[in-house]
């Protein structure tokens, strides 16, 4: 979905006082607002879609990490072509997509 992000205002944690604390507890925090706090602001939100990513039949067998790595880097391949074909008609020419 592009334009989520500019529905609401994330806040970084540069020293890494959630991060000891979301690990202390088990759960991760971070902390959001919008225009009105949990409420996000009014923006055009769009949906693509690219193509269709069908993973191996595995017959009830566990996938190898081999296996897992591979389909992984096909969904990101997917996502990367669905961004890159539709950014411009979307208003998001400028923006270049990264994966961490």
């Amino acid at each position: 979905c592009m334009g989520n992000t500019e529905a609401y205002h994330v806040l970084y944690d540069g020293c890494g006082i959630m991060k000891n604390v979301s690990r202390a507890l088990k759960v991760s925090l971070f902390f959001f607002w919008g225009k009105f706090g949990p409420i996000p602001r009014r923006t055009r939100m769009y949906t693509t879609y690219g193509p269709i990513v069908v993973p191996p039949a595995l017959a009830g067998k566990t996938p190898t990490l081999e296996e897992i790595d591979e389909m992984h880097a096909r969904l990101l391949k997917g996502i990367q072509i669905a961004f890159d074909s539709h950014k411009d008609a979307c208003g998001y020419g400028h923006v270049d997509m990264k994966f961490t």
